[in-house]
């Protein structure tokens, strides 16, 4: 499986009109689409801030299942200048790969993700800690821009997060702590 976590930046007091735009017009279209989704999440910290995770078979069913919607589904265009008029931006795309099976649902109501930049030479029994590490594939919807700069591992969990090993040898980058609330209509609730 290949995976996409998706953290969209909105124009100020806009992000309910997103989630509700969203949950009403591109849920349905997505999945019929080729695409599933796995959850959205509003950032308890960032209030101007969403998270969405969606899944493909693989790249070439992710290319097929992004070309079918984007350039055909009659709900992304009757819907998507709103959606946009939402965004400062959409940019902020990693291509995931499983690492361990997609956590069990929170025993709270959030959730907790943990982003780590880390060194391409990360040994595999610490990339087994996270749910998911970085897809290092070319693009096959280039009209979508992924990130291709980075080597991340993210592990989402209910709330309160595991402790994490120590990854000072590997760590590039401030490690990024998220509190995730679930949207209605999230897959993870």
């Amino acid at each position: 499986m290949i995976y996409e976590w998706r953290r969209y930046t909105l124009r100020p007091g806009l992000r309910g009109s997103f989630v509700s735009l969203f949950e009403r017009h591109f849920v349905e279209s997505q999945e019929e689409a080729g695409i599933g989704l796995v959850a959205m999440f509003e950032d308890v910290d960032r209030l101007d801030v969403i998270h969405w995770i969606r899944k493909f078979r693989d790249m070439e069913g992710r290319r097929r299942a992004l070309e079918a919607f984007y350039l055909h589904s009659p709900a992304w265009k009757e819907h998507r200048d709103a959606a946009n008029a939402t965004m400062i931006d959409s940019d902020d795309v990693l291509l995931l790969r499983p690492s361990a099976p997609v956590p069990v649902p929170a025993t709270g109501p959030l959730y907790e993700a943990t982003i780590c930049h880390l060194t391409p030479d990360a040994p595999p029994e610490v990339l087994q800690e996270f749910t998911w590490r970085t897809e290092h594939a070319e693009n096959t919807f280039p009209a979508l821009p992924v990130r291709l700069d980075v080597n991340v591992a993210v592990r989402l969990t209910g709330s309160p997060a595991l402790a994490l090993p120590d990854l000072s040898p590997w760590l590039t980058a401030p490690v990024e702590h998220l509190r995730l609330a679930p949207t209605p209509r999230s897959g993870m609730r």
